[in-house]
Order: structure tokens, then C-alpha cells, then sequence
């Protein structure tokens, strides 16, 4: 059998009825915190999951790592658009049934634990792994980042974001050896893309539920609230300097086990890899997904959506 794939760009339709098990699902929501995701993930996407059997999708949310039917993600209208990948082995050799079947039952086994995460805690995990600079010197963004950052720190390391959960699929199951359905995994620098343009008060109705009360009562006693603009002096005060959101990327980075970053030859940093196939999961992004050569596009699975207004 021949090692090449058909070359499809990703935005080329293809039927969903073609789905198989263990195909990858990258997707783009709507909100703000979606499109933060996706900038500071350097990538088009905001959430990752698997198909299972029987027409199904498995992936990492807010409430847990869940089984739901197809249909709960291509009949959201939250969900701005779907592409879909199909993973290939360690040596590029198309997935048998049975490598599908390990890797959904992997899936299926980690329903129901207590895995959760939530975008805020995605927004932490992506600005220590990818480690970004600021992009403008916006108060209102470094109080964002503060936000992030502590919701990791003071969180539950163990939460799965939605592309760990798709990564610890095809590198935890049962195959031997272990590990020989593990994307590979390819570093890549920062992104120059123009940072979002972002409606501050809509992201801080999304981001109030996720805070947590402590969090909530305190910004609440200092005159914040999700219905109304952040006090200029407040967001002043609570806002990172340079040094401040260093040593706390520093602090969520060992929160999660991660490593320090290296230097990258076309500038910015980025996390040192443990040798394929074994790379902290916690590391793997959406972005790492979409880039590794694991894996080839099949094409748009759910046409692109209007961002609402």
C-alpha cells in the first residue's frame, strides 16, 4: 500500500456519512473566548474531539470528557465549523479496525471521570505552552491573563484540556508497543497572526461563570460585575507587569509539569519535547493536532457559519 495521501485542502467538503471511528475533529466556536483560544493556540481552532462508534463524538468539556451523539456538535450553532482528520500509525500506514477500536475504547473508558476543563483554564494552558508574547500593552489583557493563569495555577492540575484527551487516545491505549499510534508531534514557533479584535464585555459574561467564588465574591466586592464595564482603576491594579506575568507563566508551567521553553531560531520560544513518542500530554495543543504529519486532512465536515453579531 502506497504511504501517500491525497493532498485536500481543508476547507474542501467532505461528507460526514465517511466518518470513522477514530477520526479527528477540529473545530472553531463562536464567543470571545473561543477566538482567544484559537490566537493564542496559533491555530484556526478552538476545540478538538474524536468520532467513536455507533455515530458518536468523544471529547473533553466543561462537564467531563463525555460520549454524545454527532449531531450535539454539527447541529450546535455555537459550533462556527468542523474539519476532519484521519490518523495514521507511528510508520504512516493507515489505522486498522482494530487500532480504531483501541483507541475509541481508550476514549470511552476515560466517560464519566472527572476530567473537566473550561475555556478559561484552556486560555492558562495555551499561554504557558505557547508562550506568546503580549501583543499590545492592553490592561485589560494582562488582567485577562492574570485570570488565566491563576484559574490553572489554583485549579486542578489533572483537568484534560480537548487536545490532550484526542492525544492520551492514540498514545495510552492498549496497542503494542505502547505508544505506536502516537501522533507525532512537531514544534513549530509562535504565529504572527494580528491578535483578535476582542468585545471586552461579552468576554467577561463568558468568563464570569468559570471564575471561581472566591474569585467572583473578591471582584464583586471591588466593583466588578459581568453586566458592566471593569473600572478603569481596578483593572490598573490588578493587571501584570512584565515581571509578574513571567513568573506566573512560570508557576502554571509547574503546576502542569511542564518543562521551561527554548529558544527557537525564527524567534519567540517554545516547550522542549520529551522524545516521540513520548511528549508530556498536557503540552499538546489543538494546534499540534492540526500540524502533525500523524494524520491527513479529509476535508470540511461542517461548512463554515456567520460569527453572529
Amino acid at each position: 500500500m502506497s504511504l501517500e495521501q491525497p493532498v485536500v485542502p481543508k476547507t474542501a467538503a467532505f461528507d460526514r456519512s465517511g466518518l470513522m471511528p477514530g477520526d479527528i475533529l477540529l473545530m472553531r466556536s463562536q464567543g470571545q473566548l473561543s477566538s482567544l483560544i484559537a490566537w493564542f493556540g496559533d491555530s484556526i481552532y478552538s476545540h478538538a474531539g474524536m468520532v467513536g462508534n455507533d455515530g458518536t463524538v468523544l471529547d473533553a468539556t466543561t462537564h467531563g470528557v463525555q460520549k454524545n451523539p454527532l449531531s450535539a456538535r454539527f447541529d450546535n450553532d455555537q459550533v462556527l465549523f468542523i474539519d476532519a482528520c484521519r490518523p495514521l500509525r507511528y510508520d504512516l500506514l493507515p489505522l486498522t479496525n482494530e487500532d480504531r477500536q483501541l483507541v475509541v475504547e481508550h476514549g470511552e473508558g476515560l466517560v464519566g471521570t472527572p476530567y473537566a476543563m473550561d475555556d478559561l483554564f484552556m486560555v492558562g494552558v495555551l499561554v504557558a505552552v505557547r508562550d506568546k508574547s503580549l501583543p499590545v500593552d492592553d490592561v485589560r489583557l494582562r488582567w485577562l491573563l492574570h485570570e488565566a493563569l491563576d484559574h490553572v495555577i489554583n485549579d486542578n492540575a489533572s483537568k484534560m484540556i480537548c487536545s490532550e484527551f484526542v492525544f492520551r487516545c492514540f498514545s495510552e491505549n492498549a496497542a503494542i508497543p505502547t505508544g505506536m499510534l502516537a501522533p507525532q508531534i512537531v514544534l513549530s514557533p509562535p504565529n504572527d497572526a494580528p491578535f483578535p479584535k476582542v468585545d471586552w464585555l461579552a468576554l467577561l459574561k463568558e468568563l464570569w461563570p468559570l471564575l471561581r467564588p472566591g474569585r467572583q465574591a473578591a471582584l464583586a466586592a471591588a466593583g466588578v460585575q459581568p453586566e458592566a464595564a471593569f473600572p478603569p482603576g481596578l483593572l490598573q491594579a490588578q493587571a501584570l507587569t512584565d515581571d509578574d506575568f513571567a513568573t506566573q507563566k512560570a508557576t502554571a508551567r509547574a503546576t502542569l509539569g511542564l518543562p521551561e521553553p527554548v529558544a527557537t531560531a525564527q524567534g519567540g520560544s517554545v516547550l522542549a519535547w520529551v522524545p516521540f513518542p513520548n511528549p508530556n500530554p498536557k503540552m499538546v495543543t489543538p494546534h499540534d493536532l492540526e500540524m502533525t504529519p500523524s494524520h491527513f486532512v479529509l476535508g470540511r465536515v461542517k461548512p463554515q457559519a456567520s460569527l453572529a453579531p
